[in-house]
């Protein structure tokens, strides 16, 4: 499923948390897109208390004196966390693990069409960032998956780099996703995401049986590409589960984008959603 979004970042956050409870790659303003989410292994007794939360934001932002106001709390079976702001961000707080888990820096959206940073260049701040704030970066299998510029017309430019973390060819919930203003080098905006995989990674069927699959689920097209990759990916009741999303471009029918994106279970060959092109 491919949904763009244009609400703030915070809502953005949580309807992307709220899609992935199947499998789908949602976008949001920033273009950070995320494959799969989860509840931690913590407990109640573990709960952390609104100060506490701040405090883990100012060391984010390395901002000792940083004044940070209470908005809300998120309260999703998917999601325990803190809604803070700044007169410099908005940030999320997952409240069980501690972790900065999103932040949009609103006054660094770019506004301008100059590209002034090199690519590379902003992709070594990026790399940067994310080895300072988020644990276990350079010390786990963490993949390169999108390196772009995503051109928002009148509100600007901004550079997108995006890592998933793949054990044995599997993508893992683990991700961050960092948006870098082309023409300052200013980050944009951060999602980190940290969740513990609880299940065994294997698929019983292969990548073309798995594209088989998934070109048979729409009718009357002529496939012109199909890329699968195995991820993990959560149920309806949250449990986790290997499962090949594929998604199947067709040749245009009267300039119409033709097929979609197919989730099936890795194990069973059930096609647990599928989400037509529009």
């Amino acid at each position: 499923m491919n949904i763009r979004f244009n609400f703030s970042i915070i809502g953005i956050f949580c309807l992307i948390m709220a899609g992935m409870i199947i499998c789908s790659a949602v976008y949001i303003q920033s273009g950070c897109m995320i494959n799969a989410q989860a509840e931690g292994p913590w407990t109640a007794n573990s709960i952390m208390d609104v100060n506490t939360a701040k405090e883990k934001v100012k060391k984010f932002i390395d901002t000792p004196n940083a004044t940070l106001s209470y908005k809300k709390d998120i309260n999703l079976p998917y999601l325990k966390g803190y809604e803070l702001e700044s007169d410099d961000g908005i940030f999320i707080v997952n409240k069980l693990s501690g972790d900065v888990e999103g932040a949009y820096f609103k006054n660094k959206m770019a506004r301008l069409s100059n590209i002034t940073i090199k690519l590379d260049d902003a992709k070594a701040k990026a790399e940067k960032f994310a080895e300072k704030h988020y644990t276990g970066f350079s010390s786990i299998n963490m993949k390169l998956r999108k390196a772009d510029i995503l051109d928002h017309g009148d509100a600007g430019k901004e550079y997108i780099f995006s890592w998933q973390e793949e054990i044995n060819g599997i993508y893992t919930p683990n991700y961050v996703c960092i948006t870098i203003d082309p023409s300052t080098g200013d980050l944009t905006s951060y999602i980190g995401i940290t969740r513990p995989v609880n299940i065994n990674l294997d698929s019983k069927i292969s990548e073309d049986k798995a594209i088989t699959i998934a070109s048979a689920q729409f009718d009357n097209i002529s496939v012109a590409r199909a890329d699968a990759t195995l991820n993990v990916i959560y149920t309806s009741d949250e449990k986790q589960k290997v499962a090949w999303i594929v998604d199947v471009l067709g040749e245009p029918k009267d300039d119409i984008t033709q097929g979609g994106s197919v989730t099936i279970d890795a194990m069973t060959e059930e096609v647990a959603e599928i989400n037509e092109y529009k």
